[in-house]
């Protein structure tokens, strides 16, 4: 298993929607399609999944699609695993 697959499982058992996950290198983004995504939650899922010390520069935003109405929380950060 990937640290992707762990995520996604993890994050879609806590009730999240994945869009694309994708991992360049050590630089890992995930895309949340809930448009009720609590960005402390993600923080917490995701450091817990990992390990805090694994995970650096963890960032969670707001990004509008190519069409301009469509709004996700993208998750990112770099993996030192």
């Amino acid at each position: 298993m990937t640290i992707l697959d762990d995520l996604r499982g993890t994050l879609k058992t806590a009730g999240y929607e994945i869009g694309e996950a994708s991992k360049n290198r050590n630089r890992v983004r995930i895309e949340v399609t809930d448009d009720e995504a609590s960005a402390s939650d993600l923080r917490g899922i995701v450091t817990d999944t990992l390990g805090e010390e694994a995970v650096f520069g963890l960032n969670v935003r707001t990004e509008t699609g190519g069409d301009d109405e469509t709004i996700g929380t993208v998750v990112s950060f770099q993996y030192r695993g």
